[in-house]
């Protein structure tokens, strides 16, 4: 008897383990654990008609779809599939077929396929060169489709920067390319953008006394330049020592904010007139080690005068050669070193006016000021700047040319001090302080012959090469070591 009831109980209770099976087989649910609700961490608007499966297989079992353009909530993203809650259930999709992807909860993981969905729509920021051949890849990913094949020389448009690959656009085909193979960076709206490597300074700085413009950056020590009294620089905010830096060459420089005294930098849609709106400098040596560098200095201070004052209306463009050009005897220029691939000629009239322009260019990327016209003096650019930060200018048409975007009138100011350029932009009008500084006359120099062939410009010898092997070029990286050039192809007034 004892026996039948257990064999009985072991029945009802294999019964009811059965009904319970069945029961959960027949529900209507691709969840695979429902214990707790489901947190949605993005959006997403689906490409094509998709099938919900229970299980991360392609053969899994179908618990429903998600239609063409449809809007899904996600709870998690993987590699290749992302699990979509629907009518309060969840199950998987695969996951590369969405666009207008939104993120709910900031610290939900993104597996790297899906950062270019969560970037924003393409929107034109710059143009750049491709140097060498490269693909535009479907992902940011070298195994990615190929989408088409550029070659050396084309010019892209660019939108979003990583410092491994950018949004790019080329003849209607949007994908991604390699950051390393672009170059020659425009902005195509100075409103929108500056340049990625693009530094603005809150404050011009005006020495005091003289003074010594030390080594900021770690394993460089010592005095870089020694400057007069009344020369400017741009620098940055104190940090809480009470030092400032300042962009130097290729490199940082730092001085005592007790030595220097600091002009706000206004932005320019606060600026009233008269203020500042944008400063920069570029160091040469103060002493000549050749004869042809005092013609080099002396190029310098002529090219400041010529330039210097010029007040650019709304909507009116700015062309350096319409007031520099051309370099020639004729013009007052000497000769000066020169930058010249085509050809053995290292001389011209005019040699040294380039850091003129490349001192003012950096001025320009400040601020709404269109460039119309612009080339560095090659891939390797020119120790004074940074590289691609560089303006050659010379015959031939090589110009440097911008369009004044803003809504009021601007003045650039032009100045030069024993071993410091300085340019500076104000609003037109009154000037808001006084100008601490005068530019000296150039130098007379002794009558030379003139050659037959247009003049360019070289760097003088004595500044020093940047050192290090950082590949960040911007203003506050590490120094660069310098790439193989690539030759404009004019000789330049550099």
């Amino acid at each position: 008897m004892t026996q039948q009831i257990h064999v009985m109980a072991w029945r009802r209770i294999i019964a009811a383990a059965l009904c319970a099976l069945l029961c959960a087989l027949c529900l209507p649910s691709f969840a695979e654990d429902e214990s707790a609700d489901p947190v949605v961490c993005f959006t997403a608007v689906v490409t094509r008609k998709l099938t919900i499966r229970k299980t991360r297989d392609q053969g899994g079992k179908s618990v429903g779809t998600v239609d063409k353009d449809e809007t899904v909530e996600i709870v998690q993203l993987e590699k290749d599939w992302a699990k979509v809650l629907k009518d309060g259930k969840t199950g998987w999709i695969v996951g590369k077929y969405f666009t207008d992807m939104q993120v709910l909860d900031e610290t939900a993981p993104v597996p790297d396929m899906y950062k270019f969905m969560l970037l924003p729509p393409f929107l034109p920021r710059f143009s750049g060169a491709v140097h060498g051949n490269v693909s535009l890849r479907s992902d940011m990913d070298v195994n990615a489709k190929l989408l088409a094949t550029l070659y050396d020389g084309n010019r892209v448009e660019l939108s979003q920067i990583t410092p491994d690959w950018i949004m790019a656009r080329y003849r209607g085909k949007l994908g991604f390319v390699q950051t390393e193979y672009i170059s020659d960076l425009e902005v195509i709206d100075p409103y929108l953008a500056i340049l990625p490597d693009q530094k603005l300074y809150p404050y011009a700085a005006v020495a005091v006394n003289d003074l010594d413009i030390e080594a900021a950056v770690p394993g460089e020590s010592g005095v870089k330049q020694h400057v007069p009294a009344g020369s400017v620089f741009p620098v940055t905010e104190p940090d809480e020592q009470g030092t400032v830096r300042i962009p130097y060459l290729r490199s940082i420089g730092q001085v005592s904010q007790n030595e220097v005294e600091l002009l706000r930098v206004v932005p320019y849609d606060e600026a009233q007139e008269g203020e500042l709106i944008g400063v920069f400098s570029t160091f040469f040596p103060k002493e000549a080690e050749r004869e042809i560098d005092e013609g080099r200095r002396f190029n310098i201070e002529l090219g400041v005068q010529l330039v210097g004052g010029t007040v650019v209306q709304p909507g009116e463009q700015f062309s350096f050669n319409k007031l520099a050009a051309p370099y020639a005897k004729s013009k007052g220029y000497e000769l000066g070193p020169i930058i010249n691939y085509t050809s053995d000629k290292k001389t011209g009239y005019g040699g040294g006016v380039c850091q003129v322009s490349t001192t003012l260019y950096n001025v320009v990327l400040q601020l709404p000021l269109k460039v119309v016209r612009w080339r560095p003096h090659s891939s390797y650019g020119i120790s004074y700047a940074p590289v691609n930060f560089d303006c050659a200018v010379g015959d031939n048409n090589l110009d440097f040319i911008f369009a004044n975007e803003l809504p009021y009138a601007i003045r650039i100011q032009l100045d030069v001090w024993d071993g410091v350029v300085c340019a500076r932009i104000y609003r037109d009008g009154e000037l808001a302080m006084p100008d601490p500084t005068e530019t000296p006359e150039p130098t007379e120099q002794p009558e030379q012959p003139e050659p037959t062939q247009q003049a360019q410009d070289a760097e003088p010898v004595s500044t020093p090469e940047p050192q290090g092997d950082s590949e960040d070029d911007s203003f506050f990286g590490e120094p660069t070591a310098a790439p193989t050039p690539t030759p404009t192809e004019e000789a330049v007034q550099g």
